[in-house]
């Protein structure tokens, strides 16, 4: 593979539409480009690998089994980002993944493992949730 091909986006999943719509959008492929790779490697590379992944297979993971979207802050470019979070009631640590809406795609920003209080604390950001609502004594 050439190096510049390394750096077009890599095609990771899908989100369905009716989620898209939800996040009021009807984007629905989810990228990430090397900028990103490069991030999560150099910033959450240990955190991830102690989940038994790699980086591209977390994020996969998440997007195939994501649970709950949190909305997010706008990025430094304007754009709406969301979060993608994977738990299991009662985890003290969730799988999260934060995506930009960009054009007619998303792209992954970030992805880490978190401690489920931290995302939690977002409750009145939820916009969609498979699970019931967690109660504060669950994480």
């Amino acid at each position: 593979m050439k190096t510049k091909d390394y750096k077009q986006p890599i095609y990771i999943g899908s989100i369905p539409l009716y989620l898209a719509k939800k996040m009021g959008s009807t984007a629905r492929n989810v990228v990430i480009d090397y900028s990103h790779i490069t991030h999560i490697s150099n910033d959450h590379l240990q955190q991830i690998k102690n989940s038994g992944l790699t980086p591209t297979l977390f994020i996969k993971t998440v997007l195939e089994n994501f649970n709950t979207i949190y909305s997010g802050s706008i990025t430094r470019d304007g754009c709406k980002s969301y979060i993608l979070a994977v738990y299991d009631v009662p985890m003290s640590k969730i799988a999260a993944v934060t995506l930009e809406e960009t054009g007619n795609k998303w792209t992954v920003r970030t992805a880490y493992p978190v401690k489920a209080s931290q995302i939690r604390n977002n409750k009145d950001k939820i916009i969609w949730t498979k699970e019931p609502t967690l109660k504060k004594e669950d994480g």
